[in-house]
């Protein structure tokens, strides 16, 4: 009997839907590269001519840049908080038994499920309704903190999911062993745990970055006069004749996106690697302490 999952023909069907996927997901990437260099306004082929000028524009305009700066900052805020809270709520749900663990997660993760659109609206109501309840001695303006509070609700689950299995596979061992030479349970976090999850906390940060940078649906309702990249982008989209630098600071935005992504992707495996050697030092560890038992 032939395997299905083995046989000639499946393998090149296979193969077939990988490159569709990938000509699915990148070709309009591969697009924005090449009419960032076309000298022309209109983005249309055929291919005008080589040019720079989109790039140079994109960055003399100072609505763009600021545009930008902003989303920077917001993502910064709202991704150091997100790492901070989603580490703390990670951690007693994968590391801990208790009987509430099921809904606490539950409530943990319900905001995955909330089109960000609704949680906006939401978010919005609720910013203005604790002004008017309070006689707006709680006033809360619609700024940039208030983008980076919305952001951050939306992070931590992604984050809470993305944390609870690198801090499930870490050997109860090296805790032990630590905790037999002495170390308090402090220490024992600051020098085993945190490197352990050190890859999970940078592919967490880096995500969570780009996600909040790239955010529109919540910035739009709790942004007030601030403009974010996203929103600056939509907005720049209705002129036709402003399309092209619209495209070059897209390029370097994907491009730099690209090279955190790598860089993250690095230093995964450089910390993978020392994982692995501390578990198999925790594991030898083990063994001595019961064979002395």
């Amino acid at each position: 009997m032939i395997d299905i999952a083995t046989s000639r023909w499946a393998k090149w069907v296979l193969i077939g839907i990988f490159v569709f996927e990938i000509l699915f997901l990148y070709a309009p990437v591969t697009l924005l590269y090449i009419f960032s260099f076309n000298e022309g306004s209109v983005v249309a082929f055929p291919f005008v001519g080589f040019s720079l000028n989109w790039y140079e524009t994109a960055f003399t305009n100072r609505g763009l840049l600021l545009s930008i700066r902003t989303s920077a900052t917001i993502a910064l805020m709202s991704s150091t908080a997100s790492i901070v809270v989603g580490l703390l709520m990670a951690i007693p749900l994968a590391r801990r038994k208790f009987k509430a663990k099921t809904p606490i997660m539950a409530l943990v993760l319900s905001p995955l499920v909330v089109p960000h659109l609704v949680f906006g609206v939401a978010l919005l109501i609720t910013f203005r309704s604790v002004d008017v309840l309070t006689n707006g001695f709680l006033e809360f303006p619609l700024s940039l903190p208030a983008v980076a509070i919305g952001h951050v609700v939306v992070l931590m689950p992604l984050i809470v999911l993305i944390l609870i299995p690198r801090l499930q596979r870490i050997d109860a061992h090296l805790e032990e062993a630590a905790q037999d030479l002495g170390a308090s349970g402090w220490r024992t976090f600051r020098t085993i745990i945190l490197p352990l999850i050190a890859p999970a906390l940078a592919a967490a940060y880096v995500i969570s970055f780009i996600i909040s940078f790239n955010e529109y649906a919540v910035a739009v309702f709790v942004s007030g006069p601030v403009t974010t990249f996203p929103i600056f982008v939509l907005a720049e989209l209705q002129v036709p004749v402003r399309v092209p630098q619209i495209i070059a600071i897209s390029v370097v935005v994907v491009t730099l996106s690209l090279l955190v992504v790598v860089g993250a992707e690095i230093m995964r495996r450089v910390f993978e690697r020392r994982y692995q050697v501390l578990s198999q030092t925790a594991g030898l560890l083990g063994v001595a302490d019961a064979d002395t038992e």
